[in-house]
Order: C-alpha cells, then sequence, then structure tokens
C-alpha cells in the first residue's frame, strides 16, 4: 500500500475499483531531488519571511489571535529556514540562488497568511514522505523523514490550535511527488536567476480551480483550467492518504466529489485513470480542498472499496 497508490474511480452515479498505479518514474537523482527540495524550502521560507515582515504583533492582535500565535510563526520560519540552510550544505557546488516571489493573496490578511501556511506544511510532509522513497543516499532518506515530520506537526498545530479546525486527515499522511509539490508552489516563483537549475518537474501546468472553494463530499464542482488546449477524456485525481480517488468530468465540465473525503486532499485534472505514472497524466497542477470534520466525526480514513 505504501509503494503504490491504490485507484479507485468514481463515475457520477457510482464507482469501481482498478489496478494500481505509480505515482511517478524515478529516473533522476539525489542531486537534482534535493534541488526540488531546495527550490520549494527557498518558497516557503521567502512565504515566511515576507509575511512575519508584513504583519507584527499588533497585525496579529487586530485578527482575533492571541499574543503566542505569531511566536510559534516565528519559530515555524527559524524550522523552515534551517531545512534550508541544511539542503545548501547537502547540494554544496550543486546549490543555486533563490528566485523572486510574489505570495499574492496569502498575503493579503494575517487570516490569510495563517490559512496559506497550514497548507505550506501539509504540502512539504508530503512531499518530504514522497522523497523519501526516491533518495538512494540513506543521510538524505532520514533528513527527508526528520524535516517532513516536522512539518506535520506544523501544519497539525496550524489548523488545530490556530484555525480550530481538525489537526489530521486521517490515519495516513498524503505522499505527493515532486512534480505536484512543485506545482502547487510554481503559482507564487516571479522569476529565478541564471544558475537556477533544469529541475525533473514539469513546469507551466495550467491552474485548476472550482466554482466553490469549500465543496462538500459527495456533492458536484464546476472544473475551471486555465489555458487548457486538450479536448480527450478528462478526470479529476484526489489524493487522500495512500490512495487516489477519479472522478469524471463531464463535457460540460462538471465532476462528482468523492464521498469519505476528510481533512486536505490534493486534486488535479489528468488524462486517464489506468496509467502507471500518474505524473505524466496530469493536464493542470495540482490544487487542495480541505474537507473539515469535527472531533465528533468518525475518522478511520477514506474507503477504497
Amino acid at each position: 500500500m505504501f509503494k503504490r497508490l491504490q485507484t479507485i474511480v468514481c463515475a457520477l452515479a457510482a464507482s469501481s475499483t482498478v489496478a494500481a498505479v505509480a505515482f511517478g518514474n524515478n529516473t533522476s537523482n539525489d542531486t537534482q531531488y534535493l534541488q526540488v527540495a531546495l527550490s520549494l524550502h527557498y518558497v516557503e521560507t521567502a512565504f515566511y519571511q515576507q509575511g512575519l515582515l508584513h504583519f507584527d504583533d499588533q497585525a496579529f492582535s487586530d485578527a482575533g489571535f492571541e499574543p503566542w500565535v505569531r511566536g510559534r510563526f516565528e519559530q515555524i520560519a527559524m524550522h523552515g529556514q534551517t531545512h534550508t540552510t541544511t539542503t545548501l550544505s547537502a547540494l554544496g557546488n550543486d546549490s543555486f540562488s533563490p528566485c523572486t516571489y510574489n505570495f499574492g493573496s496569502g498575503l493579503a490578511n494575517v487570516s490569510l497568511f495563517v490559512q496559506a501556511s497550514a497548507v505550506f506544511s501539509a504540502s512539504s510532509a508530503s512531499r518530504a514522505l514522497y522523497s523519501q522513497m526516491l533518495y538512494q543516499d540513506v543521510d538524505n532518506i532520514i533528513a527527508a523523514g526528520a524535516a517532513g515530520a516536522v512539518e506535520s506537526r506544523q501544519a497539525a498545530w496550524i489548523n488545530s490550535a490556530v484555525l480550530k479546525r481538525e489537526p489530521w486527515s486521517g490515519p495516513f499522511e498524503t505522499p505527493l511527488s515532486l512534480v505536484g509539490a512543485y506545482s502547487l508552489a510554481e503559482p507564487s516563483i516571479v522569476s529565478c536567476p541564471d544558475d537556477y537549475p533544469d529541475l525533473p518537474v514539469r513546469h507551466g501546468l495550467p491552474q485548476l480551480s472550482f466554482n466553490t472553494t469549500i465543496p462538500d463530499p459527495g456533492s458536484f464542482v464546476k472544473v475551471q483550467v486555465s489555458g487548457l488546449n486538450y479536448t480527450g477524456p478528462k478526470y479529476l485525481a484526489w489524493l487522500s492518504g495512500p490512495s487516489v480517488f477519479y472522478t469524471n468530468v463531464r463535457h460540460d465540465m462538471v465532476a462528482a466529489v468523492p464521498a469519505g473525503l476528510q481533512g486536505l486532499s490534493y486534486v488535479a485534472l489528468v488524462s486517464n485513470t489506468t496509467a502507471t505514472d500518474l505524473d505524466n497524466d496530469l493536464l493542470s497542477a495540482f490544487t487542495y480542498v480541505d474537507f473539515i470534520f469535527n472531533s465528533y466525526a468518525s475518522n478511520p480514513g477514506p474507503s477504497s472499496t
């Protein structure tokens, strides 16, 4: 289960289980994987630096947060900086300079900063989890696991103690490929320096959005993809824990939301449901949906049958 993602195809009215599908073909090396990690550490570090510079103690207080909340975000920013410097050290001469970033609405106010930070931490944990099966060097495997565990704790703290929502999605963390993680972060990248490497990711994937930011499990959404030039069959791939759920996208770009999803789910538009490499079938960048549930809800994880 942990080496392959179980796939579930959900039609608009019925669902069926199909063969397992791998998340990616791994033909790069540790240096390239570390370079992707560094590029994403740079994004997260810049986000916290800009956010904490922009929002002081009074701004957090005015937004309704207790005084100690900003102090914890200062600590999270320090953790991110340490992850960055550690990766720089591991890369040595293969390291590179950061890009220029614009976080748009993520820094519009304190509340949006806090919500975006939860996604940064959760997606970093998901990417680190996936990275552990890529690295060959045991030191890199351990470092990815150690950093990812802290990112997961940070996401749990932000969601529960700060946002008063669920601290986890279910019994298993959701792995997210380097391509998927980079696609989440790329809209924040404005320009990059000349020494920026050729990363083993896909650049410029169209952005995916829905007609509602908080759809209900089992409901329907209108799928919106900017600049999509593809006329074949389309599906939404919903990642939750070690499983990926597929729903058909109709000709009118309406699709079902799988029933039973809880917590954070990564979702992308894909071209089929039977491939052995989800990354290559992406028609859009990943986005995310948080299916909020309370402390009295049953939380065994989404059903795979």
